[in-house]
């Protein structure tokens, strides 16, 4: 059974404290996740250039930045189990969830918008002035393209790998620094410990290092 998150998760970070200064990863504290909020455990990030501008020269005092990362979703909030329809103007749906996007239209007030990140199709029509937005970047459906990218790899005509390289964590001032001489088009940090979510606890190669699952 999965043992209850709590409160305050001790996590790592890598923490700005001042722009142009080296990224410094640190063990920090994040409030546990409220009944309106979901908790992710982050496998892997990207770093985008922006991240990279904030480093030099556009954050000031401490900061955690980034916002392409991928995980695991651990735990749903209260609340956001327990919607029940009306009550909200504006409505994002991310999940891709056919139930979840059904749910993101009945809570529409009247004029109100959703917009639906996973590109799928918006209905036709809807009473009371209601819109629903189908969002797709690059004008491309995901669930389409995404598969097509596949194929093309496989068959050695789209060699994304090329473009990818991947780092650990704890070196993402060398990813940073690789990115901006060119060295590496798109650096990807991966958490490189393994997680037992049935114990909590951490998975290394050494044994005596015990930290949070949710870094």
């Amino acid at each position: 059974m999965k043992q209850p998150i709590p409160s305050i998760i001790p996590i790592r970070a890598a923490v700005l404290r001042e722009p142009g200064a080296p990224l410094e990863i640190e063990s920090l504290e994040m409030e546990g996740p409220r009944d309106d909020e979901l908790l992710v455990r982050i496998v892997a990030s990207g770093i985008c250039h922006t991240d990279i501008d904030f480093c030099e020269g556009g954050a000031s005092g401490p900061v955690v930045l980034g916002h392409e990362g991928a995980g695991v979703l651990e735990q749903v909030g209260r609340k956001i189990g327990a919607i029940t329809g009306g009550g909200v103007d504006y409505v994002v749906e991310s999940t891709a969830d056919g139930a979840m996007e059904r749910l993101a239209v009945d809570l529409l007030n009247p004029g109100g918008k959703a917009a639906l990140l996973s590109g799928a199709r918006r209905p036709s029509q809807l009473p009371d002035r209601r819109e629903v937005l189908s969002v797709i970047q690059g004008d491309a459906v995901p669930q389409k393209f995404i598969p097509r990218l596949i194929r093309l790899f496989r068959g050695g005509r789209f060699p994304f790998d090329r473009l990818v390289r991947s780092y650990d964590f704890a070196n993402i001032n060398q990813a940073i620094a690789d990115s901006k001489c060119g060295r590496t088009i798109k650096p990807v940090l991966l958490m490189s410990a393994q997680v037992s979510l049935r114990t909590g606890r951490r998975v290394t190669n050494h044994p005596r290092e015990r930290r949070s699952d949710y870094e």
